[in-house]
């Protein structure tokens, strides 16, 4: 991971639209990325100096990014405990599920009845990507692929602030979609080809039955997370 430009940063407009990123949005996305490769675990404490060293950035907008990854909640913080991972919390998996279920609902009624030709294209061209991508280690990748091919019909709601919100709560589900969904052999299977009766649904122009669609296949990762969840949690009580 290469720090960016600062002096490009510098020199660039406040527009966000071709703009290089800041040293802190650059922190909090290479941190991102740790969470999604696993190597940055649950339970494990985020030393800032070790962090500015290995991505070679100094300790100021490491300090910076930690900050709003915690007000995000992908990091927990306390005055003298510094930063570290959250343990998987299946009450808190649930009710941001439950959060982002609503708001996706409310894009698919919006986005579905005008969803156009060539956004059902980009969701086939992302979910042959998504499948090239099944026996691959690269668990980014997985999810950005993923994430892009999901949010086509909720982008074509135009609702942005939804969005936006949506968004936020997808990067915590994203953490644990990975930790313990696709990682899963034949769970993570079966959940990447549901993505053909997903994009079928789509092209039907049928909100009601892409929502119904979409729920089959949440549940059925969601029930499998909040399993892994929920036997990882009493194992850490054990071990106390």
């Amino acid at each position: 991971m290469t720090p960016p430009n600062r002096a490009a940063a510098r020199a660039s407009d406040n527009s966000d639209a071709g703009r290089p990123p800041s040293m802190q949005e650059w922190v909090v996305t290479s941190v991102r990325r740790l969470l999604l490769q696993g190597e940055l675990r649950p339970g494990q404490r985020v030393n800032q100096g070790d962090l500015a060293a290995r991505l070679g950035v100094s300790p100021v907008p490491v300090r910076e990014a930690l900050q709003v990854l915690s007000s995000s909640g992908l990091l927990k913080s306390e005055p003298g405990r510094g930063f570290w991972v959250p343990e998987p919390n299946s009450s808190d998996v649930a009710e941001i599920d439950l959060l982002a279920r609503l708001l996706e609902h409310e894009a698919l009624m919006r986005g579905i009845p005008v969803i156009t030709d060539d956004e059902i294209a980009l969701m086939q061209d992302l979910y042959a990507e998504l499948v090239s991508l099944e026996n691959s280690d690269d668990m980014v990748r997985k999810a950005q692929v993923h994430r892009e091919l999901h949010f086509v019909p909720f982008r074509s709601a135009g609702l942005h602030i939804l969005e936006a919100d949506l968004a936020r709560y997808w990067d915590h589900i994203d953490h644990h979609r990975v930790l313990y969904m696709f990682k899963d052999g034949d769970r993570a299977r079966e959940a990447l080809h549901q993505h053909e009766s997903v994009i079928a649904a789509c092209q039907t122009g049928d909100p009601e039955e892409v929502i119904r669609v979409m729920d089959i296949h949440r549940n059925f990762a969601m029930k499998h997370m909040l399993e892994q969840v929920s036997d990882t949690h009493i194992s850490q009580i054990k071990e106390m």
